[in-house]
């Protein structure tokens, strides 16, 4: 999403990917769609705003640049450091954490299913992901954190 110009971010909440832009066997790739949190939403329609919805949703140093990939993981290095660091705080986010259902994390990182459970398995529930990307925009955000603050040592 952060090197996507603002022209191909008319999607509403659930922007597309073809399966040529996927991972996979060749010929075997599936599109992919991703059901935005609100919060991600508010993110791109505050750039969208800022850009005037043209060029780069996250426009980088020189006109008509996207943000450097560089810059973009130096970002997250204080964090998960890549994208598949990204995908495994996710995931291990949504199951220990926010004990959503491992079938919706496995949709949600664009995983498919092998065997048969694969041969059956048409739909990528987009509708019950929202819910989990929703919770997980929280969660890393610390809404409705529980947060207990102890007293300081000068205090006691």
């Amino acid at each position: 999403m952060v090197f996507v110009k603002a022209a191909k971010m008319a999607f509403a909440a659930r922007p597309r990917f073809p399966a040529g832009r996927m991972k996979g066997k060749k010929g075997k790739a599936r599109p992919h769609t991703i059901p935005l949190s609100s919060i991600a939403m508010g993110v791109l329609d505050r750039q969208l705003r800022a850009t005037g919805g043209v060029g780069p949703v996250f426009p980088g140093r020189a006109t008509g640049s996207s943000l450097s990939r560089n810059t973009f993981f130096r970002a997250g290095a204080a964090t998960a450091g890549s994208p598949h660091g990204w995908r495994s705080v996710f995931s291990d986010a949504c199951g220990e954490e926010l004990k959503i259902q491992p079938h919706l994390v496995e949709f949600a990182l664009a995983h498919t299913f092998g065997d048969v459970e694969g041969a059956y398995r048409r739909e990528t529930a987009i509708e019950a992901r929202r819910p989990v990307m929703e919770a997980y925009a929280r969660w890393r955000l610390g809404v409705d954190a529980n947060v207990v603050t102890l007293p300081s040592r000068e205090a006691a």
